[in-house]
């Protein structure tokens, strides 16, 4: 409810949970969420039922409703009522569901058990789900993966579905996440993709498993893990993934030559050879004299990969999807060499030498811009026009300016110190206006010896309407795609 629901109801039980298992979470106050206590059951499901009624009016007739609780937020009952609790909000929350239609059926994410298992441990789960009949829920389950991700969070962490035995007679759908904040950077584990889904549909632990599903905090970028997702979800058992990746590069570039299997067989060894959701270059995260990457493969079998794809240009140079393809791989590859210049410049300085400090600084903002030319040949790789499709919604001159801020906060600052940069993207104009510009002041501030502050020129950033400024000219796209790789190959860690 809002906060304000107490200027109506005074008396009402309303309370505030808090983001994540720490109260002293950086979640800022006016983005938090104020709860109706179950306990009040008849005010709880009234809401519940006019709000399916007026779902019903705006959108017709339903059967799946969707209602999230406590979502990474905090369980709000000590141990000892915690079961209590979870029961009474679950039974309020299907009856407020029911009110509104008698044939209403609630959809819940399966996060909230995944993120939080300590919390969520099997006792307190099964009293959650108890309340509701087991056909009048389906569970969307995106953590199908969790048990093969390397990303340090989430290491070791066993699926959701096993730990909690199939959800207990639920239904649930079986998924991957696959990207965290919708960072594009190429990522994914094809050969999970391609055989996770029949590991799970022929464990005797499965339950009531009841489709497979996309579940994704992001689209438009790693083509190739998404064609995979859906294809999956229509094969019979596990794909032969080799002849699979043939396939497809005949139908997106229009063949499949030897050095592109060689490109592919590289890139399975590499960027689409491990699980992770979150991904960053280190020159997308905020500066500090410690600069490093998130997770993203530019190592030299990825460098190799990129190469053999390049190598394809001659026959399959007229193809625009193999174009955006391998813009998006050399991209990668030349932000490695920017990481690994920006990580040398930071050890220059802390050693305290200052020219070699500000050579490689000049050296990797200079790359960091020929990076973002060569994204900006890519239409649905800059700023420019994220920021216009969401301009493009305005009726006035200040929604017009709210949405262009929103549009930038959401991928750069996102709302609070905790999460900043979670959606980072790797998009022109971003690049050179924002994480360069950034460094650079960062750079000038250890050069001068004068304090920066970061929050004051993230801030005024996000608080001007977005003008972005001219990229640099990109002649011949083979040409500037062997020069970036040439670069990063010299960068490699263990290269001077």
């Amino acid at each position: 409810v809002p906060e304000a629901f107490l200027r109506i109801y005074p008396g009402a039980p309303v309370f505030t949970l808090i983001w994540g298992s720490d109260a002293s979470a950086g979640l800022p106050r006016d983005s938090r969420t104020f709860v109706l206590n179950p306990s009040d059951g008849e005010l709880f499901q009234e809401i519940g039922r006019r709000f399916i009624r007026e779902y019903r009016e705006e959108f017709q007739t339903g059967e799946y409703y969707l209602a999230d609780s406590f979502n990474e937020l905090r369980i709000p009952a000590g141990s000892e009522t915690r079961h209590d609790v979870l029961r009474s909000f679950a039974r309020n929350i299907y009856a407020g569901i029911q009110a509104g239609d008698p044939n209403g059926k609630w959809v819940m994410q399966g996060w909230v058990f995944a993120n939080d298992p300590v919390s969520w441990d099997p006792s307190a789960t099964r009293a959650f789900l108890s309340a509701v009949p087991d056909d009048r829920v389906l569970i969307i389950d995106y953590s199908a993966d969790m048990d093969e991700m390397h990303e340090v969070d989430y290491h070791d962490a066993p699926d959701s579905w096993k730990r909690l035995d199939g959800f207990y007679g639920k239904r649930w759908i079986c998924g991957m996440a696959q990207t965290f904040g919708g960072n594009n950077n190429v990522k994914g584990d094809l050969q999970l993709i391609a055989s996770k889904p029949f590991e799970v549909r022929n464990n005797p632990r499965k339950g009531r498993m009841a489709g497979w599903g996309l579940d994704m905090e992001g689209i438009e970028s790693n083509e190739v893990a998404y064609e995979l997702l859906t294809d999956v979800g229509w094969s019979p058992g596990p794909m032969d993934l080799s002849s699979w990746i043939s396939d497809y590069c005949r139908a997106r570039y229009g063949a499949c030559p030897p050095p592109m299997e060689e490109a592919w067989n590289l890139l399975r060894r590499s960027a689409y050879g491990s699980n992770v959701w979150k991904t960053r270059h280190a020159f997308q995260s905020r500066p500090s004299l410690h600069p490093k990457p998130q997770f993203v493969e530019t190592g030299p079998v990825f460098q190799a990969a990129v190469r053999r794809f390049a190598a394809c240009a001659p026959q399959l140079g007229a193809s625009e999807l193999y174009r955006n393809d391998l813009i998006e791989l050399a991209a990668q590859a030349g932000g490695g060499a920017v990481d690994h210049l920006l990580a040398g410049a930071c050890h220059a300085h802390r050693e305290e030498r200052g020219e070699e400090r500000d050579a490689l600084a000049r050296e990797a903002l200079a790359l960091l811009l020929r990076v973002d030319a060569l994204l900006h040949l890519r239409p649905d790789r800059r700023l420019e026009s994220w920021v216009s499709r969401a301009r493009s919604w305005a009726r006035t001159p200040e929604e017009s300016a709210y949405y262009d801020s929103n549009s930038r906060l959401l991928i750069t600052f996102w709302g609070w110190r905790d999460l900043e940069d979670y959606a980072s993207r790797m998009y022109s104009g971003l690049l050179r206006d924002y994480y360069a510009a950034r460094w650079s002041a960062f750079f000038a501030s250890l050069k001068s010896g004068q304090a920066l502050s970061l929050d004051e020129w993230e801030l005024g950033w996000l608080s001007r309407p977005y003008t972005p400024t001219p990229p640099l000219a990109v002649k011949d796209l083979s040409v500037e795609v062997h020069e970036i790789l040439a670069a990063g190959e010299r960068w490699q860690p263990g290269k001077s």
